[in-house]
């Protein structure tokens, strides 16, 4: 999520930070992406999606999802 989102060598930075989508300031802090993690049913084999695909990396944005449910 980071490196999509900054990085600008990462192979996806173009579909991510390049165009403009961000990480919240509160996820900066891994800590609190793990505590939302863990609260919001983080389970092996989940990834992250967004709810909005044209907006930020946030609580209010992003819930766990299979592959399956992403594609």
């Amino acid at each position: 999520m980071m490196d999509r989102c900054y990085r600008t060598g990462a192979n996806n930075f173009p579909l991510y930070g390049g165009r403009g989508i961000k990480v919240c300031a509160e996820w900066h802090n891994i800590e609190n992406f793990e505590r939302w993690a863990n609260e919001s049913g983080f389970e092996a084999g989940l990834t992250l999606e967004r709810k909005d695909v044209n907006g930020n990396y946030c609580p209010q944005n992003c819930v766990w999802a299979t592959r399956k449910q992403q594609a």
